[in-house]
């Protein structure tokens, strides 16, 4: 008989922020991401999540010749860790403060396209989708 295996439950890093930013886009890199926020501190690692296949789509070179396009575009969010929690957790605060409590919080250019971020610690958000299944689980029971 074969044992299913359990999916870890990995803590979260105190010191990485999960990151979403609209529009979703290809062109934003981990290092935009990187550049961005190290205003607000010494950046250990930064991320994008991207789709697990390349969009189906063609594009034109000079020639007019049309050819596959294999990016696998990003999928609206990464993660950006710190070398200090304390750098982390002041990011968090400072794009929720200028959020006032609406979604988009911060705004990066790349390319001359605008992005709104929106940054919470990976700890934070975390805990927060726990509540929320747990909210939702109780009011189904009643």
């Amino acid at each position: 008989m074969m044992e299913k295996k359990k999916a870890s439950a990995k803590a979260a890093d105190p010191r990485t922020l999960f990151v979403k930013f609209h529009p979703p886009s290809a062109v934003i890199t981990r290092q935009h991401l990187s550049d961005h926020f190290s205003n607000y501190g010494p950046i250990n690692r930064a991320s994008v999540i991207r789709q697990k296949q390349p969009k189906q789509s063609y594009e034109q070179d000079e020639d007019g010749d049309e050819k596959p396009n294999m990016d696998r575009g990003s999928r609206g969010f990464g993660f950006v860790r710190f070398v200090h929690e304390d750098d982390a957790k002041a990011a968090a605060e400072a794009i929720a403060k200028k959020s006032g409590g609406k979604k988009s919080g911060e705004v990066m250019v790349v390319d001359g396209v605008t992005y709104k971020l929106h940054a919470e610690r990976a700890v934070d958000a975390t805990s927060s989708s726990k509540k929320e299944k747990e909210e939702s689980s109780s009011k189904k029971e009643k």
